[in-house]
């Protein structure tokens, strides 16, 4: 969906490793990155996080 909005895929570089940034997205000055199971290797989805309306 946010490729068919117009923003672009690139693969994280190598300096990115210790985040694990799974994948960056990008339209003009917005970049969103996307992980896979936790965030920076610190905040992960608990089951209750995900149980939550």
């Amino acid at each position: 969906m946010l490729i068919d909005a117009g923003f672009r895929s690139e693969t994280p570089g190598n300096e990115y490793e210790r985040m694990e940034i799974a994948h960056i997205l990008v339209k003009g000055d917005v970049r969103i990155d996307l992980f896979n199971r936790s965030v920076c290797r610190k905040l992960s989805l608990s089951p209750g996080m995900i149980g939550r309306p």
